[in-house]
């Protein structure tokens, strides 16, 4: 730790000199160890979208397909009157 202090204090220029060498030395080492990280990190990310992107479409025809069974909008769900029903409803225009 004093080390580092003197450094930062304007110290020794061996300890300054000695922190940039060590500093070039282990970022590489360390930057190797991090890439392989990195890149399974990022296609981890890609396939996830994927796979997202496939259960959103996925999803996207089922409701397409509920819908187009449904029927079209603004129609009652309500099943049509028979034939003698609608006759019923003619008598009693005419006699009203």
């Amino acid at each position: 730790m004093s080390a580092l202090e003197d450094v930062f204090k304007g110290g020794n220029i061996a300890t300054s000199l000695g922190v940039a060498i060590g500093a070039g030395v282990i970022a590489p080492m360390i930057m190797s160890l991090l890439r392989p990280l990195a890149r399974s990190s990022a296609k981890a990310g890609v396939i996830t979208r994927g796979r997202g992107t496939a259960a959103l479409a996925e999803r996207k025809e089922r409701t397409s397909d509920v819908v187009a069974e449904a029927g079209p909008t603004g129609e009652p769900t309500a099943p049509r009157a028979s034939k003698s029903a609608k006759r019923t409803k003619r008598s009693k225009r005419k006699a009203g």
